[in-house]
């Protein structure tokens, strides 16, 4: 990689491909991972001859667990067949996102970014819960269009998720509300159906 472009190239969004052809990597995101679990990565590239990413996670100084059993449905939050209002940039997360929801037996409807979700909102669909990502493209982040949505819309609860746990990674006007709730990446399916069902107010 060209120095600028190595400056650059764990910022959230940054990309080398043009508009529509992907997001690059995705380093932000295991840069955010790696720093929330108390590691780190470092980059070494020269031009022509290619480029390694090391990532290094502390190690693990209490023996590995037995896997748990996989969840049963039964052991999940019930879900009461509510509309979900998925607001994505990255297609193929977005695509799990839903077939997540669906498989918790919830409606879903999907957006890109934020005005996309705004138009849906704007339309008077019956959503309950929006549950968007922090970090997009288009200029408005997720606290952004949580602020939007409590007030044109504060029948609608917020649940926002980021591969940045520490605030500080944070990037937009965070929300002084209860109805938004904030879900850390990675998560598990149970850990997704309890933080809905917090988030809409019900079990």
């Amino acid at each position: 990689m060209p120095a600028e472009v190595l400056k650059k190239a764990i910022d959230p969004f940054f990309t080398t491909k043009e508009q529509g052809k992907g997001t690059g990597l995705g380093l932000s995101s295991v840069y955010g991972f790696a720093k929330q679990s108390q590691g780190f990565l470092t980059i070494d590239s020269q031009l022509g001859e290619g480029t390694t990413i090391s990532l290094y996670l502390p190690r693990a100084s209490e023996p590995t667990s037995p896997k748990e059993k996989p969840t049963l449905m039964g052991d999940l939050p019930k879900s009461y067949g509510e509309l979900i209002l998925v607001v994505e940039d990255d297609p193929k997360v977005r695509k799990i996102s839903v077939k997540r929801l669906e498989h918790l037996g919830y409606i879903v409807l999907e957006a890109s970014e934020g005005q996309g979700a705004i138009d849906i909102l704007k339309d008077g669909s019956p959503v309950k819960l929006v549950l968007s990502d922090v970090v997009m493209p288009g200029g408005m982040t997720g606290y952004q269009l949580a602020q939007w949505t409590t007030t044109h819309r504060p029948d609608v609860k917020i649940l926002l998720t980021s591969g940045y746990n520490d605030p500080a990674q944070r990037t937009g006007n965070q929300v002084a509300n209860d109805d938004v709730a904030f879900l850390g990446k990675p998560h598990s399916l149970h850990q997704l159906a309890r933080s809905i069902r917090d988030a809409l107010g019900t079990e």
